[in-house]
């Protein structure tokens, strides 16, 4: 059996020499499209962006979890006791944070400097609207802040499954919040 490429605009077998068209994993869609200037990449119709593998999305995490953990070093450091209102004033602050960023830019500092992007999955490439966000940022919030291990082990391994098993590599927090991560460079510039 050959290997299938990803989802993702490419050129079609048996199509007009230099067009485009969306290949969801398994068949076509749309009509042939003409390259006008810009590369295939960026030539992704509204809502078929290259979606974001887990490794980039793992290391966004990551580094979105090291800013909120040394930001609950530092308030630890200051406040000199590890009160459950510091801990739930680190969770409200990521929470609004991750909020704000995925609403506004489509990104927390992990996935920008990643370059990858949150959009919604409703065909635009956008970053969601403020409930989608919102939706997003509390089961994201919930598995890099402090609190209970075994839950943020389980929400991982649930993550890292659902992101190699779902067609468009969406996570637990995508699914509640209608979102998609995707490649910066399929965004229309």
């Amino acid at each position: 059996m050959r290997d299938l490429p990803d989802p993702g605009v490419y050129h079609a077998q048996g199509d007009p020499p230099n067009t485009f068209r969306y290949w969801d994993g398994t068949s076509w869609h749309g009509e042939p499209t003409y390259r006008d200037g810009r590369s295939a990449a960026r030539r992704t119709p509204s809502g078929f962006a290259h979606f974001a593998h887990l490794g980039p999305r793992m290391g966004a995490a990551f580094i979105d979890s090291f800013i909120v953990r040394t930001t609950y070093l530092i308030v630890l450091d200051i406040s000199g006791s590890p009160d459950n209102w510091v801990k739930l004033t680190l969770f409200l602050v990521n929470f609004f944070s991750v909020l704000a960023m995925t609403a506004i830019w489509g990104a927390t500092p992990g996935k920008m400097l990643l370059r990858i992007r949150v959009t919604s999955t409703d065909g635009h490439t956008s970053p969601p609207g403020i409930l989608q966000a919102a939706l997003r940022a509390a089961i994201y919030s919930a598995l890099i802040s402090q609190g209970v291990v075994l839950v943020r082990i389980m929400g991982i391994v649930t993550n890292m499954i659902l992101i190699n098993t779902d067609k468009e590599r969406r996570s637990l927090s995508d699914l509640v919040g209608a979102t998609r991560v995707v490649k910066q460079d399929s965004l229309y510039s």
